[in-house]
């Protein structure tokens, strides 16, 4: 009896004892994970934690009144009040440019007119280019004011462009109408005779509409100058004497220049009665 309580007891001491051991581990194993969970670096919690993205307060979207819009493109005041006072400038240069240019001319026709000699020597001693070039018409529009038929020679000799020479042969029939007529009549055939021609027929036209249409008829070839011509020639003699120009373009064929004329003279009909009723 006394040997079985004994060994009762000794179980017992040990089983306290085991149950005793199995506490303390169970403690010491809490208190390490707690020991890792605070004191973990924090390069290994990011790396167990899960990413949570928040949207950062410096970042723009664009947008459609701002982002698509180049932030550079707007000009500022100062920018602005620069680049509008040089194209004032540009302006006032290119007006100032113009004015000399033109008071240059002036000069040069004054100056042909009264010395044809003085005034090809300056011209002649300018640079090459456009200036050049509107000096030496300059030149012959002036010769043109004393003596047109010189000028006509001038204008030929030194190459000027084909509206120079019809303007000078214009300017020569408003003088001389029979000797512009005479010199036109000389020329070789082609577009530069008929339009020789068309001038003259212009100033004809102007006091003998007859017979204006008649050297357009005899004179001029047919196309679009001679039809440009009769045009001229309608338009003048219908001012003077309807009736007289209406007949003259009924013994046109039918065409599209027929149907021209014939409203050429309606309008200066409506035109000669709207005058009429004012």
């Amino acid at each position: 009896m006394q040997l079985f309580e004994k060994l009762h007891l000794a179980v017992s001491g040990r089983f306290i004892l085991f149950i005793g051991v199995c506490l303390a581990v169970c403690l010491m194993a809490v208190h390490f994970h707690k020991s890792i969970s605070v004191h973990a670096p924090l390069s290994q919690t990011a790396a167990i934690l899960p990413v949570k993205s928040t949207p950062s307060t410096n970042v723009r979207f664009p947008t459609e009144t701002t982002d698509n819009k180049n932030p550079d493109s707007a000009a500022s005041p100062e920018l602005e009040t620069t680049t509008a006072q040089a194209q004032t400038n540009t302006q006032e240069n290119l007006k100032t440019k113009l004015e000399t240019r033109r008071e240059l001319m002036a000069r040069l026709r004054d100056w042909a007119a009264r010395d044809l000699n003085g005034a090809l020597a300056y011209v002649s001693q300018m640079p090459e280019g456009d200036e050049r070039d509107a000096a030496m018409q300059a030149v012959c529009f002036g010769l043109a004011q004393k003596n047109p038929a010189r000028a006509v020679e001038l204008a030929q000799s030194l190459d000027q462009p084909q509206a120079v020479m019809e303007d000078i042969v214009q300017q020569w029939a408003t003088t001389d109408l029979k000797s512009a007529l005479v010199w036109a009549n000389e020329q070789p055939a082609g577009d530069q005779r008929d339009q020789f021609f068309a001038r003259t027929t212009f100033i004809l036209s102007q006091t003998d509409p007859s017979d204006a249409a008649s050297l357009v008829m005899e004179q001029i070839s047919p196309g679009r100058a001679q039809d440009e011509a009769i045009m001229t020639v309608i338009n003048q003699w219908a001012n003077k004497d309807l009736k007289a120009a209406a007949s003259w373009v009924q013994t046109f064929p039918d065409s599209p220049l027929r149907e021209r004329a014939l409203n050429e003279l309606q309008g200066v009909a409506d035109y000669r009665q709207e005058l009429a009723r004012q």
